[in-house]
């Protein structure tokens, strides 16, 4: 059984605009227009205001883009932020995740990102037992936003397809600010496919196919001419034949 979201509900759902009467009608398109909601509705403590600031005075310095010009999107802020280079002006791989995090704190105070929901348990014992139940540690991480998204959806683990995957990978592009999400894409899928065939206690024995690659064609062999089939052959011989002369 396939599951398919409706991100059009989803935003009353995810982001809470619809429940909330400061957000009722407001238009937040660059970084200095949500500071600005923010200071003036009060959406943020002094200390995380602070560093709301900090963070985007940092990524202005790394981008060369002033707050007015660095969309609030998180599908167009994402691709921003992954194409940054923090090393160049010798900032910390942790203090620029910091500073990551503390721009999400600001987006989600503006209605722009999803709610944060990391430390949360899982509300369905089912994919709790099955994150439980993964032995390698980097599997666990990118599973458990997955089993997530899953469970606030009602999707048990039996239901999962591909296309429940790429639906997370879509939410999280429209809502979230996540870089690198076909590395992410990929993660889940061989951890997934990892767990189905360690046959892991109460995983599912469904396996993700890996997308083909619309780039790449391979034709058999008997589709190429006569003469290079044979002088491929000759290749590796070859190659051996000089690494013994080497010698």
């Amino acid at each position: 059984m396939a599951f398919t979201v409706d991100f059009r509900s989803c935003q009353a759902d995810e982001v809470e605009k619809a429940s909330d009467p400061a957000l009722s009608g407001i238009t937040l398109n660059t970084l200095a227009e949500a500071l600005s909601f923010v200071r003036q509705h009060e959406r943020l403590s002094d200390n995380a205001l602070r560093e709301a600031v900090a963070a985007v005075q940092m990524l202005e310095k790394v981008t060369g883009r002033s707050a007015d010009q660095l969309p609030s999107a998180p599908k167009d802020l994402s691709p921003v932020i992954e194409c940054a280079c923090p090393g160049r002006y010798k900032i910390a791989p942790k203090n620029w995740s910091n500073r990551v995090s503390s721009i999400r704190a600001l987006l989600w105070a503006s209605g722009l990102h999803a709610p944060l929901k990391s430390g949360q348990p899982l509300c369905n014992p089912l994919w709790e037992a099955l994150i439980g139940a993964l032995q390698n540690p980097e599997d666990q991480s990118p599973m458990l936003g997955f089993a997530r998204f899953c469970c606030e959806r009602s999707i048990s683990p039996n239901d999962v397809t591909e296309q429940t995957l790429a639906d997370y990978i879509h939410y999280r592009r429209e809502w979230t600010i996540r870089t690198h999400l076909g590395q992410l894409h990929s993660c889940i899928r061989l951890g997934w496919n990892r767990a189905v065939r360690s046959r892991l206690p109460g995983w599912p024995s469904c396996l993700m196919t890996v997308p083909r690659n619309p780039h790449v064609e391979a034709l058999p062999s008997w589709h190429l001419p006569r003469a290079i089939p044979g002088r491929a052959q000759c290749v590796p011989r070859a190659t051996y034949a000089v690494r013994r002369l080497r010698r």
